[in-house]
């Protein structure tokens, strides 16, 4: 499956392919083809393109061709029922197409910042509003006051990016504390730190996100929050802290959509739980997020 840090890069064996298909078509098959009005086509967030042809293989070949002169390799949906042998959607997923339900995460942009370390957090008090930079200096040590100003700075930009809005957001808290903006009821967003980086999340409907450092797996934390499923999942995983990890940021994430925060009964977070999630383990960078809309 392809992940939100994957998504502009193919594979070897599709590299190849287009290697092979690419000349075919602008060479050979069409000697001339223009793309009016590239630079109307927005850059840094999702694009939907949607063809006129639906079973046009020239359409899809197109789109393809003309968006990956930006550097952008697309990715493209069909029907769910053509995917239901393994072969076909093996086959299906390594050309990047894949059933619509899946492309729905897509339409999410999310906003992460992992080189919290060299963030100057200084630098960045005179971008913030006063009420986050009352916030970023209530902090004793230097982490807290990095994390702080850069989860909003995402938000900031992602609030000009995706709302076209400019002004430091001002926030009023829910019940639990949630945040939210104030004077915009419509506009739902999530945002989760940790040691190694800050993510941010907008959207038009209650969105969760939590990132969280790989730590030392500790059995008596993991049966502590972990139901036995997941415990077995965890005990026969090569690598047991980034299971556990998995699992945790997973339900933090579903607490945080609610709003509620850390459960007293953390293991029956994900019972019945019907959403998505999308998962990102990077153990280079030592850290998991997960989000959930």
């Amino acid at each position: 499956m392809i992940s939100f840090e994957n998504i502009n890069k193919p594979d070897w064996r599709y590299n190849l392919l287009y290697a092979y298909v690419h000349p075919l078509h602008n060479f050979i098959y069409y000697r001339k083809y223009y793309i009016l009005n590239r630079e109307r086509i927005p850059k840094g967030k999702p694009v939907v393109a949607i063809s006129n042809h639906q079973n046009g293989l020239t359409d899809a070949l197109g789109i393809l061709f003309g968006f990956s002169k930006d550097g952008r390799h697309p990715v493209f949906i069909a029907r769910a029922d053509i995917f239901k042998r393994e072969i076909a959607a093996r086959i299906f997923n390594l050309l990047r197409l894949f059933n619509s339900p899946f492309l729905l995460i897509f339409a999410l942009v999310i906003y992460l910042n992992d080189d919290i370390q060299d963030f100057d957090w200084e630098a960045a008090l005179p971008l913030l509003s006063e009420q986050r930079r009352e916030q970023t200096l209530k902090f004793k040590h230097e982490l807290g006051r990095k994390t702080c100003a850069a989860a909003y700075l995402l938000l900031c930009e992602a609030l000009r990016s995706e709302y076209g809005i400019e002004e430091p957001p001002v926030f009023e808290f829910g019940e639990h504390g949630k945040p939210s903006i104030v004077g915009r009821p419509d506009i739902h967003f999530n945002l989760s730190h940790c040691r190694e980086g800050v993510l941010c999340m907008v959207s038009d409907h209650p969105v969760g996100v939590d990132i969280e450092s790989i730590r030392e797996y500790k059995e008596s934390l993991a049966r502590y929050t972990m139901n036995d499923e997941e415990m077995a999942t965890i005990l026969h995983a090569d690598r047991p802290d980034v299971a556990f990890t998995r699992f945790w940021t997973q339900k933090e994430a579903v607490l945080k959509r609610s709003g509620q925060g850390i459960s007293n009964n953390m293991k029956d977070v994900l019972n019945g739980f019907e959403g998505s999630f999308h998962t990102v383990v990077n153990e280079a960078k030592n850290y998991v997020y997960s989000i959930i809309n």
